[in-house]
Order: C-alpha cells, then structure tokens, then sequence
C-alpha cells in the first residue's frame, strides 16, 4: 500500500485551481450569492480556497432547528432578499460540490491505481448525489442499510446504462460503504 504524502496532498489542497463555480453554478444561484454578501470570482478555487469559502457560508447564516442555541448565525437572514428555504436550497448545492471534490479526488486515486490514467471517469450526477445523501444519513444514524441499498441500485442503474464500467462500479462500492 501506497504511503501517505502529506506534502503532496498540502501542495494540492492549497495550491492547485479544482473548483469552477461560474460552471457549477447557475445565475439565480450567483444571484442569491450576490445578495448575500458573497461574489463568484472568474477564478478556479484551491479547494483550501473553497473550503474557507463555504465555512463563512455557514457561519454567516446557517441555523440547526435541532440544536438553535448552539449554531448562532453571524449575520441575519431576515435582513437579505432571500429566504431560509432558499439558503438551505443552495447550501446542500455547494456541499454537494465539496462532496464531489472528494469523490473525484477518490476516483483519480483510481484511475492511477489501474492505469486507466486516460480514461474519463465522472461520476453521474444521480448517482454521486444518492452516495452523498448515503453518506450524510450514515453520519445521523439513519436507516444507513436501506440507503445503501438504494446505492447499488443506482450505480448498477449507471452500469446497465453504460454511465460506468464494472471497475469503475466496483470502486463506487468499496469506497463508500461505511458500515464495517
């Protein structure tokens, strides 16, 4: 197995433009960033980059119903245009994307592995959202095995459809299955 470089992964992680959110985003949604205090820069993101971005995302406005004395906003929501529906809307976008830089992360590890260095192997949005959702319920306890059973379902859904090839199938699965 493979050692661990943090300095190579350090040098990425800080220094190297993975995330386009002009691409990834739509216009209402840079919209709604816009009148929240926050611009989409013509730039890619370190994913350092994101990851500050996205936590003042949070900090400045998120709340947990469950728990509201512990998450107490920065700044208030009633005071912009837009309503808490649509910051939770476009906060479970960008965690997605944060997700998804993961993923694919996880997936060039992959290709590096096999040798499948050329190949393309983007995962379909279908199924990267149900991994996600999978993996976010997994963290809350929730019904983890029938979730995961929705997951194989959707990435042999990919596979019947030619979306992903049988390793790429097999990778999904025992990468992400997180009851041990």
């Amino acid at each position: 197995m493979e050692e661990f470089d943090f300095d190579k992964w350090h040098d990425i992680y800080c220094n190297i433009g993975l995330i386009n959110l002009n691409e990834l985003l739509n216009n209402e949604d840079k919209d709604t960033l816009k009148r929240l205090g926050y611009d989409v820069d013509e730039k890619l993101y370190t994913k350092r980059d994101f990851d500050h971005w996205l936590g003042n995302f949070i900090s400045d406005y998120y709340i947990d119903f469950e728990n509201k004395d512990e998450t107490i906003p920065r700044k208030k929501l009633e005071e912009t245009t837009v309503t808490r529906e649509r910051y939770n809307e476009l906060l479970k976008k960008l965690q997605k994307i944060n997700y998804y830089i993961v993923i694919n992360e996880d997936v060039i590890k992959f290709n590096k592995i096999s040798g499948t260095e050329d190949e393309n192997f983007d995962v379909p949005y279908y199924v990267m959202e149900e991994i996600v959702d999978y993996i976010e319920q997994t963290a809350k306890g929730n019904s983890k095995s029938m979730k995961w059973d929705n997951v194989k379902a959707i990435i042999r859904l990919a596979l019947i459809n030619n979306r992903l090839s049988e390793e790429q199938a097999d990778f999904l699965i025992k990468n992400f299955y997180r009851e041990k």
